[in-house]
């Protein structure tokens, strides 16, 4: 004749309180629900951020690589020929990317803990935080590859 401690998990704040469930402001449901909403979807993508994006860090670094190297952009090309050329190319790419995964991980770790704090401390403003959150992580990664590319040559 007991009940079982049945309950939806992952479930949405809205839909818990469309089955009538108690809505209890848990800030892990706030946290994820908020993720879960989350705007600029299309910014996290991963063929956005290292597909398309990887390639301006990949052409400055490879560029300033053959103008030391070979005296030219085409200087390996010339010199050694296509193929050694686009071998070099492949490992500035990866090299990049490597390190593009990581600058990632480590701004969206730093972001997820600073957006789960929060939650915990207030959960109603969790879709608040969140949207400010993403936005930032945006901006730190779209603008400060750029910005750290910039600071390498300047310095």
């Amino acid at each position: 004749g007991a009940r079982l401690p049945v309950g939806l998990e992952g479930a949405s704040p809205a839909l818990l309180a469309a089955l009538g469930a108690p809505v209890a402001a848990h800030p892990a449901l706030a946290w994820s629900d908020a993720r879960r909403r989350a705007p600029l979807r299309i910014a996290r993508h991963w063929l956005l951020r290292f597909g398309v994006f990887g390639w301006l860090p990949t052409a400055v670094l490879f560029a300033s690589y053959q103008m030391i190297a070979f005296g030219g952009w085409r200087g390996q090309w010339l010199l050694e020929g296509p193929r050694a050329w686009t071998e070099t190319l492949v490992h500035w790419w990866i090299g990049t990317l490597v390190g593009l995964v990581l600058y990632a991980g480590f701004v969206r770790l730093l972001a997820e803990a600073l957006a789960f704090g929060a939650a915990w401390i207030a959960p109603q403003r969790a879709p608040a935080l969140r949207r400010a959150v993403e936005w930032a992580v945006a901006l730190v990664y779209y603008a400060g590859i750029p910005a750290l590319l910039a600071v390498r040559f300047l310095v």
